[in-house]
C-alpha cells in the first residue's frame, strides 16, 4: 500500500510541476504582452520627442532598446518554459497550446475541495506515513500475542508397512497420530 501511495505520489508531484510550469508560461505571455504594448509606447514617443526637439532622444532611444531586450528576454525564458513542459511530458519540444492570462483569471477556484487540513491527510506521502504506521502497530500486536500461552492440536493418518504389497491395506497398514502440545 505504501509503494501504491508513493506512486500516486510521483503522479501528484509531476502534475503539480506541470501545472507551475503551465501558469509561469502564461505569466510569461502576459509579460510579453505587455512588454510589446511598452515598446510601441515607448516608440512612439521617441518618434514624438524626436520630431519635436531634437535634444534628448538619446535617453528615450535607451528605453525603447531597454525594452526590446526585456522583450528578446521574456521569448527566451517562454522557450525555456515550453522545453521544460515537454521534458516532464517525456515528448519533443512542440507549441504548448494555453489560454489567455484574462481567460484564466475568469476561471472559477474550487471552493468546495474541503478544509485544507483535511486535504493534508489526502496527500500520498501522509498516507504512506499512514499506513507504516498503522502495520507496525499490528507488528505490535503480534509481538504482544506471541507471549500470551497457545494450545496446538494435531492429527494425522496415513499407510505404512515394511511390505510394499501391504501399503494400501486398511487394517494392517494403518498408522495414526493424535498429539497435543501447550506452549
Amino acid at each position: 500500500m505504501a509503494s501504491v501511495e508513493a506512486t500516486r505520489f510521483a503522479q501528484s508531484m509531476l502534475i503539480s510541476d506541470l501545472a507551475i510550469q503551465y501558469y509561469e508560461l502564461i505569466g510569461l505571455d502576459r509579460r510579453k504582452e505587455v512588454l510589446r504594448n511598452a515598446l510601441a509606447s515607448a516608440r512612439r514617443s521617441h518618434e514624438l520627442t524626436r520630431q519635436l526637439k531634437k535634444e534628448g532622444a538619446e535617453t528615450q532611444l535607451a528605453v525603447v532598446l531597454l525594452i526590446e531586450s526585456k522583450l528578446l528576454e521574456n521569448d527566451q525564458l517562454i522557450g525555456e518554459k515550453e522545453r521544460a513542459i515537454a521534458c516532464l511530458l517525456g515528448v519533443f519540444p512542440f507549441e504548448i497550446r494555453r489560454m489567455g492570462f484574462d481567460e484564466l483569471r475568469k476561471l472559477p477556484v474550487p471552493l468546495s475541495e474541503g478544509i485544507p487540513a483535511n486535504l493534508l491527510t489526502l496527500r500520498p506521502d501522509v498516507r504512506s506515513a499512514e499506513m507504516g504506521l498503522v502495520a507496525s502497530k499490528a507488528d505490535v500486536i503480534a509481538a504482544k500475542a506471541a507471549f500470551y500461552p497457545s494450545l496446538v492440536l494435531g492429527a494425522s493418518g496415513g499407510f505404512n508397512a515394511f511390505d510394499v504389497g501391504k501399503w494400501f491395506h486398511s487394517p494392517a497398514s494403518l498408522v495414526y497420530d493424535l498429539a497435543a502440545g501447550i506452549t
